[in-house]
């Protein structure tokens, strides 16, 4: 069968090395893969084209093609793409719609680009969604989606134990880029209350401009506060794989993800994982038998230590324009209620500011205990690989494309597309750190 892959771009990417993993998996099962490479398939906020003009201009270059795989085509990265897509449906031909992430989750720059269009999410017997985690295929089936379209695809896992570079004291290393979202404030927390002897790393600096400023004010006050952390350590003379060498625990505080690679991978390292769970995606994790023993759910903060007139304000404002970014109106008073209604406020859902105030004047003996407790343990079980084997993930692909190959052919029609962004965007999900 010769199949397209499509994504906005080619640049080096997560969502670029699954494409180059389906790459892999599907010649291995004797179909031609193809991969367009043109300029208007690009991030564009304006249409350089029309949906009918950007398939024919596809087409031209690679005709014949029998079935499509889209990557994120409803991001809103593209301002063609949802035209493009509905004229592509409308041919017939079978089509996967892989969504990795979404616009409706955190993202509402991108959901205003796409905020007038109903026609982001097409329903026909040959058109099938594919999601890399449970979480989404079920807030894409509650949406309005049939379960027997949607297919969860997750990621292969395909790294190999790093051996130990003979470590005389803990070094827990964050192996992520540090933007916003992968809660730093909490990492910092840890180095503040870790025994003496113990260091921490995080690997290296946001790429992206939005979240720089808010790395280097952590950075800064790091070293303001003393605490034995080292921040974008990767660098040329020092890469990656020295660090995950020198590791004795690598660590999560992240507040959100969609895969979840960083719960997996370590086990593949042969470190230890510890830090927050986030169990909508670790259930995933945990239903194959893998182990996340040292993971804690939240860190309680008694609202005694907050300030919390101000905390008031920073919320009411902050969640008041989330969902307004999104045209959606809110019970502000009720939600402010919800948010403190167990006394205490979770440390990795608080702004910077609080998060800074809290390591300065506030001591949480259970996180020390915690943390001594996890660092003693320094050995990660084998975990059982298959779940997460390229072998697994061509299972998994070749039933997915055999299935939309042999779909019947319907009409066209479209998902609400308010009733997916309620899915995402509700007052108990609110979270500063992706604001």
């Amino acid at each position: 069968m010769r199949i397209a892959l499509l994504h906005y771009h080619q640049h080096p990417s997560g969502v670029n090395q699954i494409i180059a993993l389906q790459e892999q998996v599907l010649t291995a099962l004797g179909h031609e893969v193809i991969i367009p490479h043109l300029p208007e398939l690009d991030y564009s906020e304006k249409s350089l084209l029309s949906g009918t003009e950007l398939l024919k201009k596809i087409e031209a270059a690679h005709p014949q093609i029998q079935l499509w795989i889209i990557h994120n085509p409803t991001l809103g990265k593209n301002a063609t793409y949802p035209d493009f897509i509905k004229q592509l449906a409308e041919t017939g031909t079978p089509l996967v719609l892989q969504c990795h992430d979404f616009a409706e989750d955190g993202r509402p720059t991108n959901y205003e680009r796409i905020s007038n269009i109903d026609h982001l999410y097409p329903l026909a017997t040959h058109i099938h969604y594919a999601t890399i985690n449970s979480r989404d295929a079920q807030i894409l089936e509650k949406a309005g989606i049939p379960k027997s379209q949607i297919h969860f695809l997750p990621n292969a896992v395909t790294r190999e134990p790093i051996p130990f570079s003979n470590p005389d004291a803990p070094f827990v290393l964050y192996p992520v880029r540090g933007i916003r979202r992968k809660n730093i404030g909490e990492f910092c927390l840890w180095a503040k209350h870790a025994t003496a002897n113990t260091r921490f790393a995080i690997a290296s600096r946001p790429e992206n401009a939005e979240w720089i400023a808010t790395f280097e004010e952590w950075q800064h006050f790091a070293a303001q506060e003393n605490l034995p952390i080292d921040f974008a350590v990767v660098t040329d003379e020092y890469p990656f794989e020295f660090w995950l060498k020198k590791s004795t625990h690598l660590a999560t505080t992240s507040i959100a993800e969609g895969f979840g690679l960083t719960f997996i991978e370590p086990h593949f390292l042969g470190r230890p994982l510890i830090g927050r769970d986030l169990p909508e995606i670790t259930r995933d994790f945990t239903a194959e038998g893998l182990p996340l023993d040292h993971l804690y759910s939240e860190i309680s903060v008694p609202l005694s230590a907050l300030n919390l007139t101000e905390l008031e304000k920073d919320f009411r404002h902050q969640i008041t324009s989330t969902f307004s970014s999104y045209q959606q109106s809110l019970d502000v008073d009720t939600a402010w209620a919800n948010f403190i209604q167990n006394d205490t406020v979770d440390f990795g859902n608080l702004p910077e500011s609080h998060q800074q105030s809290l390591i300065q004047n506030h001591h949480f003996p259970a996180l020390k205990t915690w943390l001594a407790e996890s660092l003693s343990q320094n050995s990660a079980p084998p975990p059982n690989t298959q779940p997460w084997s390229i072998e697994s993930y061509q299972n998994r692909i070749e039933k997915l494309i055999q299935q939309a190959n042999e779909s019947p052919v319907s009409p066209l029609i479209f998902l609400n597309k308010e009733r997916l962004l309620t899915q995402f965007l509700a007052p108990n999900r609110f979270h500063f750190l992706r604001t």
